[in-house]
């Protein structure tokens, strides 16, 4: 299912143009930008994923894409962000609008999410979101963010 636009106050989330390659090029998305995003416009068609481009409302230009593909009551989510975009809370911004949705439409149970060990803007971002520290490898970290602790921090506006 194919989420529907989304609106932040200072950014659009919208299902990806065919633009947006040639824009995220530059991502390091997993399979190439080009796959990645053919991925995530083929798992919408069967509910295995979904994705959207992140937009300012200011200019419409892309700043980066977010999506999740989902595998039983987990889902496995990504947020990358342009260079020019980053350090202004659009990260912050955008997943928890995109996190909102996904437990509202697909209802998983947990969500997962892994970053770089020496990434420490985006271990900033996933802790702002109520991501814990799941796992910790030599280069990677995995990140997790159950449901009901989302619920929780929703409903006692601790997000």
């Amino acid at each position: 299912m194919s989420l529907p636009t989304l609106l932040t106050p200072r950014l659009i989330l919208r299902p990806f143009g065919d633009g947006d390659a040639g824009v995220l090029a530059a991502l390091p998305l997993p399979g190439g930008t080009a796959g990645y995003l053919r991925e995530l416009r083929r798992g919408e068609l069967f509910g295995g994923a979904t994705g959207m481009a992140i937009c300012r409302r200011s200019d419409r230009q892309t700043v980066g894409c977010v999506g999740a593909r989902f595998e039983r009551d987990e889902a496995h989510v990504g947020l990358w962000l342009l260079p020019a975009a980053c350090g202004n809370g659009f990260g912050v911004e955008a997943g928890r609008a995109f996190i909102d949705r996904l437990f509202t439409q697909h209802s998983p149970r947990v969500l997962l999410a892994r970053t770089l060990r020496s990434d420490g803007a985006a271990a900033r971002v996933l802790t702002r979101l109520g991501f814990d520290l799941d796992t910790s490898g030599d280069v990677q970290l995995g990140w997790r963010l159950r449901r009901l602790s989302w619920s929780v921090a929703q409903t006692s506006g601790g997000l």
